[in-house]
């Protein structure tokens, strides 16, 4: 090293309990810009994405980001019992073809779903093979909460959720 090169700085990365709480910083953030979303009457927030997974994405799967094409990230179908399918980005905001470019729900509300196999209120993970479970076996962290229960107009609330596993509810707990 030179004389005039500053030595590297071998500074840790900050943990929840730290002095200065990154986590706490990045959930005040999120919290904030939901109320924000709230107040401005925004439903949600889009991502335009390019689904290139080899595989149909239907209306509401959770999906994750996978690579980068076409000036779109690309996203394939979160797994519950596989790691390398998350975090989740967000779920569909509607059916995608493979090789098509579409957008997810990053938080908000996602209707026009059907929700029929759930009540108001039923906590939604992402289901071990992919889509979405309102049962807790083998399942992810809470990404969405259903508000409204019905076959066609179903409504869900994506990401805003404490303890979510990668969708917007991450932020809000301080990842």
């Amino acid at each position: 090293m030179s004389a005039n090169t500053p030595a590297p700085q071998l500074i840790p990365y900050p943990v929840a309990d730290d002095p200065v709480n990154v986590h706490q910083d990045m959930q005040n953030m999120a919290v904030r810009i939901h109320e924000l979303f709230t107040e401005l009457q925004i439903a949600h927030l889009p991502l335009a994405v390019r689904n290139q997974s080899g595989e149909t994405i239907e209306t509401g799967d959770p999906v994750y980001i996978s690579g980068f094409l076409s000036g779109r990230p690309t996203i394939a179908k979160s797994h519950a019992n596989n790691l390398d399918k998350f975090p989740v980005a967000g779920l569909a905001k509607a059916e995608m073809a493979s090789g098509t470019e579409g957008s997810i729900v990053l938080v908000g509300t996602l209707d026009t779903i059907d929700t029929s196999d759930y009540e108001a209120g039923d906590k939604l993970y992402v289901g071990q093979t992919g889509g979405l479970t309102n049962s807790t076996a083998g399942a992810s962290s809470v990404v969405a909460i259903v508000l409204y229960s019905h076959n066609v107009n179903g409504m869900i609330l994506v990401g805003a959720i404490q303890g979510g596993n990668g969708t917007w509810g991450s932020l809000e707990s301080g990842l």
